[in-house]
């Protein structure tokens, strides 16, 4: 089953949607995160709050960026 998680919308390309993982009621196996670069860090820190297993990010201009403090961040959300 998939379930889209967005913090605003009630429904995207019309499936609905729910706005935090922690308000889902199953447990999540894969998480894919679609999100601007600044934004996957703390998504992925959502994702091990509430327990999922594995994540994908699919995010564009991470290398752009090129700022270390979000390199680390994302490297430490996703070892914790």
């Amino acid at each position: 089953m998939a379930v889209q998680v967005h913090p605003s919308a009630t429904a995207v390309d019309g499936f609905p949607t729910v706005p935090s993982l922690g308000s889902l009621k199953n447990e999540v196996d894969l998480a894919m995160i679609a999100a601007p670069p600044n934004s996957t860090p703390s998504l992925l820190e959502d994702c091990w709050i509430a327990g999922v297993k594995a994540a994908v990010i699919i995010t564009g201009g991470l290398a752009e960026v090129r700022r270390a403090s979000l390199y680390c961040r994302l490297g430490h959300a996703a070892n914790v």
